[in-house]
């Protein structure tokens, strides 16, 4: 078929096409009800379904911004409770149901295939014009690490038949000593067991505060600062004020690149020529580079107002104490070479007030005063306590005999790591007032220790004249870092009379408040007054304890009559103890207003020792540590002491809480 034979053919057959359209046109109405007639109406599915849906208005209320709902949930069922469902999709059957609670209307969730999704609606009741109570939070942490590691290591056996394993770590409760001296905190302080002992705490801290102002070391100490009252606003840096503080990020990446360029130093480069290829010998030990890191994280966002009245008296402190020492005394015998870094202890403390006022520039006399009011009462007291204890003990004296065997030798007894890390995040509400009818009670307290032990001791036996051996052992890390932080000034001032007022009638009851006493100025702009009543007394206390212990006294020995060791890396230092500790009081600008007395205090001590000395490069080596102490500063240290080195197993190995910082 040539191509003019196929196009009219095309034609033709689409003018058939629209012929029979044409056609169709006049009886399509007469065929579809005829195909209507012939079906059945009872086989049809039938189902009612309701879509009305009730929509009750609230009454008029003059100047309310806005008043969050309160839900009440009716409790879960062991089998799907009532409501409409979908009628097309079958429940499966499941077993117990689980509630996903969270701020908004709560729903239920199946556990059903996939391809199915059932949504039950639930009963919520909104409960205008009553709030609910604060949530009040009591919490006990204690995190604890022990590890003993020691190793003992004879390449030649019986090189240390004649020596006493116990020395190694026989100074460390001489150490603890030291710092038990230049530690102001003269008492044990234990978690309140009850909510009146936890204002029995806070009084006791005050006395602590009027102590710590007037301490005085009773043992050594490279510094010793303190700081009080106003002038505790800033950074402080080993007992200096400072601008800014320094970076711990930026120190161990430091200690990293330092120990990199020692690596990459190493390396020699290829020398093309001829001649005979031999293999040397090279020795690397690494029995320091311990870590161990304590970090705790405190928000505090429970409860806050921007005014509170204090029928009773008002005590408020905040308490920073932090102490370093560490012992780096090494000796090492004729044929060691001192390579070590300088060994460095950072005590960093941090208080800032950051005001935030939900008024900044608006002139409140012209805003309007309140007209109604919504009142919680809190029968009893407030209570809100955070209790963190955090404590890693490491032992790593290792004896470590050596001697040439092949041709590299790569040894390591050290490199262990302990981590404590808690992260607390307490979110609660805001009130407009808080009417405290007794006291207010109000400390937080940051306590940080570091106690590092490196006494080294290396020998050489059978050893030449020409035998000579790089060390290092120092390059040791003790930091402490705390801050305090308050979002939110405060400012305290007498109850005035409209106040007393206020809280005489609040205390009878609702009833008892009048559109008149609502005209206090200290109200404008705030619209609807929401009044938080506590009968009893306000407690908040916040207590961080962190407390690193490590001892690295190692005992290396190098016997030489296989023959020279050739090239070594000795590192038995480098061992790291951090503590990091924010509390952090999210609020905004309050305004305080007490019937009795006001104390408001702030307090940060730092004190430091570091004791490293010339190393001793004497031919004789001695067994054990000596420490130059003053008398009646080494005390007995029984098992039962808390600063007594534990020896237990480890809880295992942790993750870097730091992430990258320590690779």
């Amino acid at each position: 078929m040539d191509i003019v034979t196929e196009e009219i053919a095309h034609f033709v057959g689409l003018f058939a096409l629209t012929q029979e359209e044409m056609r169709d046109r006049p009886i399509y109405h007469r065929f579809a009800y005829g195909q209507a007639d012939q079906i059945d109406p009872e086989d049809l599915p039938r189902f009612e379904a309701s879509v009305r849906d009730r929509f009750d208005l609230d009454p008029y209320r003059p100047n309310v911004l806005y008043l969050p709902p309160t839900y009440e949930l009716y409790p879960a069922f062991s089998e799907p409770p009532p409501g409409p469902i979908f009628p097309q999709v079958a429940i499966p059957e499941l077993g117990w149901n689980r509630i996903t609670g969270s701020s908004t209307p709560p729903t239920y969730a199946f556990d059903g295939p996939p391809q199915i999704s059932v949504k039950i609606d639930t009963v919520v009741r909104l409960s205008f014009g009553e709030l609910p109570p604060p949530d009040q939070i009591a919490l006990l942490l204690r995190q604890s690490n022990l590890m003993q590691d020691v190793d003992i290591v004879e390449f030649i056996p019986g090189i240390f038949d004649a020596e006493d394993f116990a020395a190694a770590g026989s100074g460390l409760p001489a150490l603890i000593g030291v710092s038990d001296a230049i530690n102001p905190i003269d008492q044990v302080f234990l978690p309140p067991s009850s909510e009146a002992a936890i204002a029995e705490m806070i009084a006791d801290l005050v006395d602590l505060v009027s102590r710590i102002e007037g301490f005085e070391p009773a043992g050594p100490s490279d510094h010793a600062a303190v700081f009080t009252g106003d002038d505790t606003v800033g950074t402080f840096v080993n007992g200096v004020a400072a601008e800014d503080g320094p970076s711990l990020a930026d120190r161990l990446k430091a200690m990293r690149s330092s120990s990199q360029e020692e690596e990459d130093g190493d390396r020699t480069g290829v020398v093309p020529g001829e001649g005979r290829i031999g293999t040397p010998s090279t020795l690397e030990v690494a029995a320091g580079g311990n870590t161990a890191i304590n970090e705790a994280i405190l928000v505090d966002a429970l409860l806050a107002s921007p005014l509170m009245f204090v029928r009773g008296d008002y005590t408020s402190l905040d308490i920073i104490v932090q102490t370093n020492v560490l012992s780096d005394r090494d000796h090492l015998a004729e044929g060691f070479s001192d390579i070590s870094a300088a060994n460095e202890a950072m005590n960093v403390a941090v208080r800032l007030i950051e005001a935030n006022d939900p008024f900044e520039g608006v002139d409140r006399s012209e805003l309007a005063l309140p007209r109604s009011f919504n009142v919680t009462r809190l029968e009893g007291n407030f209570v809100n306590i955070d209790w963190i204890e955090q404590t890693n003990r490491l032992l790593d004296d290792d004896w470590i005999g050596v001697a040439r065997s092949g041709s590299q030798t790569i040894l390591t007894t050290g490199e262990n790591r302990l981590v404590n890390s808690a992260d607390v995040v307490e979110l609660g509400r805001t009130f407009d007032l808080i009417v405290v009818l007794q006291n207010v009670w109000k400390a937080n307290v940051v306590h940080q220790s570091n106690i590092i032990l490196d006494d080294d001791q290396a020998s050489v036996a059978n050893g030449t004249a020409a035998s000579t051996h790089e060390i290092s052992g120092g390059g040791n890390l003790a930091w402490n870092e705390a801050s305090i932080v308050h979002v939110g000034e405060t400012s305290l001032a007498a109850l005035s009379p409209e106040a007393e007022a206020f809280v005489s009638r609040i205390a009878e009851g609702p009833a008892a408040i009048t559109l008149e006493i609502l005209q206090d100025p200290a109200f404008a702009g705030l619209g609807t007054l929401d009044v938080l009543v506590i009968e009893g007394s306000y407690l908040e206390l916040d207590y961080v304890v962190q407390r690193n212990i490590v001892s690295d006294s190692d005992r290396l020995r190098i016997d030489e009559q296989r023959g020279s060791l050739g090239e070594t890396d000795l590192d038995t230092g480098a061992n790291v103890a951090i503590n990091l500790a924010a509390i952090i009081e999210y609020g905004v600008n309050q305004q305080v207003q007490v019937g009795g007395t006001t104390y408001s205090d702030s307090i940060i001590y730092q004190a430091g020792f570091l004791d490293e000395g010339v190393p001793d490069l004497g031919s004789d080596l001695a067994t054990e540590a000596v420490l130059f102490l003053a008398d009646g500063m080494v005390s007995d240290i029984g098992p039962d002491h808390p600063d007594a080195p534990e020896i237990g197993p480890t809880d295992g190995y942790h993750d870097d809480m730091l992430q990258t910082m320590l690779t």
